[in-house]
Parts: C-alpha cells; structure tokens; sequence
C-alpha cells in the first residue's frame, strides 16, 4: 500500500507537470479555477487552520519578482513600499507594524528564514520571488504554532519543486528605467534521484535620478539547487543548497513635501554614497520518513548565513552639546533649518555654509555578520478513533541565531554639488556589539473531525534564551522567557460547500533586547470569528473573518527604518495596552461571456489599531513624547482592497488589479504626527501562449503613473513605485 501511495504521489505530480507544459487548453472554467482558487475545495471549508494559498499559477501569471504587490493578492495582508522593487519587505499581518516584516514570522518550506528571527527579527532579507513557487499565509489562529513572532501571522515560500521528467526553461525580460530580469532552470527525476537547479539575475537602473548625477540602481543574483533521492523504501533524503547576493544604491533619505510634490522621483545629492551589499547562502538537509500509509516524520537540519553593508546617510556631524537638528526635521521643517536643507541638495557647500563643523554630514558604515540554524522535526499523522479522526501535527525544534553589529561613523561634506569622504576625519566605531539567542521550540496541532464538526486545538511552547554584549562599553545584559500559547477553534460545516468557525488563542511573541534586559513579552488574546463557502463547481468562493486581538502589552523593535538612533539599533520597547480589530473578505466568482471567460477577484481588509493607555515612548517607531488612549499605531491602513479583474480566450490571458490602500499615520504621538494619504493604483499583467514551448508575458505596474507617498520615516517623504512597462518571453525545451 507504501508503494501505490507513493506512486500515486509521483503520478500526480507528473501529470501536474504535464499540464503546466501542454498545447491543448482546457476548458475555459477550468483553467481559471486553477489560477484563481487558491485553496482546494475541501481544506478551503472544513480546515480551520488552513492557511491561505497563493497557487504556482497564479504567481506565474503575474511574473512579479516584488512579493509586496503578490501579497495584495490576499485579504489581512497589507504592505509599506520602500524602494519600489520589494528589494527590502515591509509585510504587515492582522494589525502587525510592517516595518521590516519584524512581527511577521518568514519561513522558507517550513524553515525560519530570517538572518537572526529571535536576536534581531527585522528581516533585512527575505527570500526571493523569482526562486519562489507558492505562498502560504497563516494569520491569527492558523499562526499560533510558529513562533517567535506570530501573533500577526506567517508567510511561507514555498521553493521550486523538483519535476517530474527533464524541463530545461529559459526566461527573459526586459522593461522601463534597464530593468532586466533572467532565469534559467533544469531539472530532471528518475526512480532514485531527482534535481532543480535555477539561477537568476535581476537588474535596474532604479526610477529615481540622484541630483549631479549618480547610480540609483540595483542587481541582484542567485542561485539555488535542491537534490532529493530515495535512500529506502519509505525514506526520502533532500539537500536544499542556496547563495544571493544584492549590490542596491538605495537610501533611506526622502524628500520635502514641497521637493516631492514637484518631482516624486528626485533624489538629493548627498545620498549618492547610500549603497547596500549583502551576501546569503543557505544549505539545508532534510530527512523524510513515511511512518505509515497515512503518518510521516520530516527532520531538517540547516544553516543561514547572511552578511551585508549599508553605506548611508545619518545626519549632520555633532559638534557641541547642543547637537544637530535631526533630518526628519530638517525635511520636515526646511524653513527652520535653510542652511542644513541647502546642503543636503547640493546648493550649499558644507565647509562655506558657516556651520563650521556642524555643515559636515555623516555617512554610517553599517556592518552586520548574522547567522541562523537549528534541527528541526515534525510528525504529521491520520488515525480514526470510533467516529472521530483525527490529524495530528507535532513538531520540535532547537534554534539559534546571531547578530553581530560594527557600525563605523565616517565624515562626509558635500563640496560643489557632490558629497565626498572627508580625508582629514578618521572613521568612529559607533556600535560594536552582538546578540545572541537559543531557542527550544514544540509546537502541537489536532484536527479532532466528528460528524460536521472539527475540533481544533494547537499550541507553542518555547524557551529561549537572549545574551547580549557590548565591546564598546563592556556592557553584558541576558534574559531567559519561557512561551506558552495556546488556542482553540471550533468549526461546523453546514454541508461540502459553506461552514461556520470561531476561535480564541492566547498571541505570545518574543524576541530581542531592550537596553536594560528587563522588558516584557508581547501577550495577546486574539478572537475570531468566520465564515467560508465554496460552490459545488468551485468557481465561487466567500470568505469573510472577523478579528479582534487584544494585548496587555504591545511591543516596538527599533531599527534604521524608523529612524531610530544609531545606539538604539535593535532594542525592544513596551508600549502597554493596545486593541487590533478587523474585518478581512475575500470573494471570487466567475462567468463566461460567449467564449471568453471573465473572472473576478475582490480582497477587503478592514482595520483599526489603537494604543488603549498613556505612557511616555522614546522610541522613533512611535514617535517621542506622550502617547495618549486611543493614538493610532503607525502604518497601518483602515481600509485597502484589491479588485482583480481578467479575462480569458483561448491562449490569452490577462488581468487589471485595482489596489487602493487607505490612509495611516507615521507615528502615534500626536504631536509632529503625519498623515500618510491614501492612493489607488492599478497594476495590469497578460500572458500569451504561443505553442507548446513558448510563451509571451508583460506587465504594467502603476498603469496610470499615480504618484503618491508611501513614507516618512526615517527621513522625508518617500514615493511609490513609478509608472513601468516590462514585457519577456519564456521557452521551455
């Protein structure tokens, strides 16, 4: 029975490679149920810790290589744009702080994939889009077992499969500002061994133009191979081998209302030096063993390495007491500081502005050495029990990570319109410091199903352990918590196509250090609510939750995005009381019109995110000063949806995205408090299947050329993605 079990597997994933490289179309309907439905029918209704799925189709209809617009795709999820391109993932899930992905658990095929998730969990790396299949999003409920921080919820990118027979594939394309993007992949499979290997590169000249002149551009490489072979009857053995790299002339410096109201794409001249490296590879072994015809026991073993450098601007150099005024005032108030502003464009030079010392500007030499690895294992398993079954998850897991920072301060002045080193000023080390964090994790999961009813109870139990040190001050903090976060859902299905849930769980998330060792857990209780249907045909499905999550303490990570200070990098802050509640909806449908085939796609997000006490923050990420009851928490958008709307015919494909996203604010503390407006955008993509081998593919991202503002922090306005074009052709051999 093994055997025909995993002949059935390996049936099934031949004929789905078949599919994904045949001439004959199928049926119009069925086609777009598997590029649209992202769920199966039956885990979509009867499973209340399903996550939501972003299929291999779908993200091959799209092309895109930037995972913030992917995630529009889905309801509760909601982004900040940075730079444009997804270079840097500002995902937000359920009421999380985007900024950084920091509160949102990043898993790579079930593996923590950030550079240090516990010791430093802004994920200045994320896996990329082009070397990903599909998506899974957990959120609230679904995201308890993932632990550190996941009261929000988790993504999970799912890497390339290993075919089933040769599919050697080639892709290119090309598109506004040089942008170029290349892939190549080849695998194969036989009885015993089978193999993917893929390399990428991706490259532009960025949609923004550095005043004098200057590179705003980006390229970025990668490669990656997977190997699995079948070592016994019932056990396979995979290694998972992966190296990036990203060489990115990004900044963290933004514009003035007035500057970016006249030219969103501008760049001043003194953030001509900001330049970005980074270096990644991954290696990863994973045994499987299939326990019985309907149990297995998955044991992986990896290691993450992750190195970059981030030249950028900071400031103006420190000269008395008195210190200079900070660039977000600067930018924000460039009529109380004209000479400061003149010299951050190049009109004024730093040694003549009459500042003396205090015109010269600091670029920091932000160096950071991370390290992540564990062994992790999971038992997944069927039984039945007199009239219940039962599915049983269970999983342990030994985890370490590690930053280690070096952060030097060198002296810059800008000089005829032109920022340059400074050679009489010797570099400053500013930070010279490590964190470093071991963790033991398990994590339980039943399905218990009777009748119409599913049961669900799961759970996290972590113990972990932060050490903290500091070369420059000699400065030793240590901290050890223990997690327990439980929950419970219960759902009823009313028949096949339309069920009922509810669920209530305990939200624990930790990670970090603040400056003295002594801050709190962030704890939660998350309410939920929710009801799912799917028509027999499975061309229509609703889903539509309701969420409430109320923490006794809500907590802050400082990092450069926020503009927090240099000796503030990483510090964890409490921030007390805080209440989250939504409202998420999803509904696809589809019709046909003669013989083209019109699908529609709606995703709503609603929320409301309130601090529910007064305290003093000293953090940029709130803002400093007094937060008072009922202050927003920052960059979160009250409303955002997603309208998709597509069309089929024969081998054309193609589909509008209508996204609008609502307003949020910069900061909690009132005072100095931005407003970030509200846009709507419209993304377009179509596909065009020329034979069996080749494919033509474009995509317009912002069709309209919308300018809008995406952020403030750390210093200025910042603009959205520009108007752009890109169109590519794909052979597969």
């Amino acid at each position: 029975m093994l055997n025909a079990l995993l002949v059935n597997l390996l049936l099934c994933s031949v004929v789905s490679a078949q599919e994904a490289n045949t001439t004959i179309l199928p049926e119009p309907e069925k086609r777009y149920k598997r590029i649209m439905i992202t769920d199966e029918a039956e885990d979509f209704v009867s499973n209340p810790a399903a996550p939501q799925k972003i299929s291999k189709e779908k993200l091959d209809l799209y092309k895109y290589t930037d995972v913030n617009r992917v995630l529009r795709q889905t309801a509760g999820a909601y982004v900040r744009e940075e730079d444009g391109q997804g270079l840097r993932p500002n995902i937000g899930l359920r009421g999380t702080n985007p900024d950084r992905s920091k509160k949102v658990v990043i898993l790579e095929d079930g593996i923590l994939a950030g550079p240090a998730p516990y010791s430093a969990p802004a994920a200045y790396y994320t896996p990329s889009m082009t070397h990903t299949q599909s998506l899974e999003i957990y959120k609230g409920f679904t995201a308890v077992p993932y632990g550190p921080n996941s009261i929000g919820g988790s993504v999970n990118y799912i890497s390339l499969d290993v075919p089933s027979d040769l599919t050697p594939k080639l892709e290119a394309s090309g598109g506004a500002f040089n942008t170029q993007s290349y892939r190549a992949s080849i695998g194969d499979n036989t009885d015993r061994v089978g193999y993917v290997v893929q390399v990428s590169r991706l490259s532009s000249d960025g949609f923004k133009v550095i005043d004098g002149g200057g590179n705003a551009g980006f390229e970025k490489n990668e490669i990656s191979a997977k190997l699995k072979t079948h070592i016994a009857a019932k056990q396979d053995l995979e290694m998972r081998l992966g190296y990036s790299n990203e060489d990115s002339n990004e900044t963290y410096l933004g514009l003035t209302l007035t500057d970016i109201a006249k030219n969103p794409f501008r760049r001043y001249s003194s953030s001509a030096a900001d330049k970005i490296t980074w270096d990644h590879s991954k290696v990863e072994l994973q045994h499987s063993l299939q326990t019985s015809d309907s149990s297995q026991v998955k044991t992986t073993l990896y290691r993450h390495d992750f190195e970059r450098r981030w030249n950028r601007l900071d400031g103006f150099r420190q000269v008395n007491t008195a210190g200079p005024p900070p660039l977000f005032d600067v930018l924000s108030q460039p009529s109380s500081y004209p000479i400061q502003y003149q010299i951050l464009t190049g009109q004024a030079d730093s040694v003549s502005a009459g500042l003396g010392g205090a015109g010269d500007l600091l670029v920091l030499d932000n160096r950071r050495l991370f390290y992540s690895q564990g062994l992790q294992t999971q038992f997944n398993g069927q039984f039945a029990l007199g009239e219940t079954s039962h599915d049983v998850e269970i999983g342990l897991r030994y985890h370490q990570d590690q930053i280690r920072r070096r952060h030097l301060e060198n002296v810059y002045r800008m000089t005829a319109g032109q920022i340059m080193a400074a050679q009489d000023v010797a570099p400053v080390t500013r930070d010279l410091s490590t964190v470093k964090a071991t963790a033991y994790t398990l994590n339980l999961l039943e399905n218990l199903k009777w009748r119409s009813f599913v049961l669900t109870a799961l759970g996290r139990i972590e113990k972990v352990n932060f050490a903290y040190e500091n070369d420059l001050n000699s400065q030793n903090l240590s901290r050890d918590d223990t997690v327990f976060a439980p929950g419970l859902g219960l759902l009823y299905n009313f028949s096949n196509h339309w069920s009922l849930k509810g669920s209530v769980n305990r939200g624990v998330s930790v990670a970090g250090l603040d400056d003295s060792g002594s801050e709190a857990q962030e704890e939660s209780i998350n309410y939920e609510v929710g009801f799912k249907y799917v028509s027999s045909t499975q061309s229509s499905q609703i889903e539509v939750v309701a969420f409430y999550n109320d923490y006794s303490n809500i907590t802050g990570t400082c990092s450069s995005s926020t503009g927090c200070t240099n000796e503030q990098q990483g510090l964890e802050f409490n921030g007390g009381r805080a209440a989250i509640s939504g409202l998420e909806g999803r509904a696809s449908q589809s019709f046909n019109l003669g013989q083209v085939l019109i699908p529609l796609q709606l995703n709503l997000t609603l929320l409301n995110a309130e601090f529910r006490n007064q305290f003093i923050s000293r953090t940029a990420e709130w803002g400093t000063g007094q937060v008072d009851q009922g202050d927003p928490l920052p960059y979160i958008p009250q409303v955002q949806y997603t309208l998709a709307i597509g069309s089929e015919y024969r081998a054309f494909k193609n589909e509008f995205a209508f996204i609008y996203q609502g307003d949020s604010y910069d900061q909690s503390v009132s005072e100095n408090r931005l407003k970030v407006p509200a846009y709507g955008i419209i993304d377009w993509t179509g596909r065009y299947q020329m034979n069996k081998k080749t494919q033509i593919f474009a995509r317009a991202d912002n069709l309209l050329g919308k300018d809008y503002i995406v952020s403030y922090k750390p210093f200025g306005a910042r603009p959205g993605k520009a108007q752009s074009f890109m169109v590519g052709l794909s052979y597969t051999f």
